[in-house]
């Protein structure tokens, strides 16, 4: 993503990035638009089922999917002692 923002920053194309993320790329010549219809971000993540995550992998998943079940369940792992 950002070679595409440091390309069109540059004039020299476009990129269609999501708009909180293109923030970051922002420069004084850059336009940003609006792209209709609004396209959706749809995400996963991969975790071992053999090895439990990280405290703080458990609570990026967390943080990121309020509205999932909690990690163990959403993800199908079994992370219990």
């Amino acid at each position: 993503m950002a070679s595409s923002c440091a390309l069109a920053a540059r004039g020299v194309g476009v990129a269609i990035v999501n708009e909180r993320l293109a923030q970051a790329y922002v420069r004084d010549q850059t336009v940003l638009g609006r792209f209709n219809p609004d396209i959706l971000h749809e995400h996963a993540f991969v975790v071992s089922s053999s090895v439990k995550p990280s405290r703080l992998a458990e609570e990026f998943l967390r943080m990121l999917s309020p509205a999932q079940e909690p990690a163990g369940d959403s993800l199908g792992g079994d992370f219990g002692p």
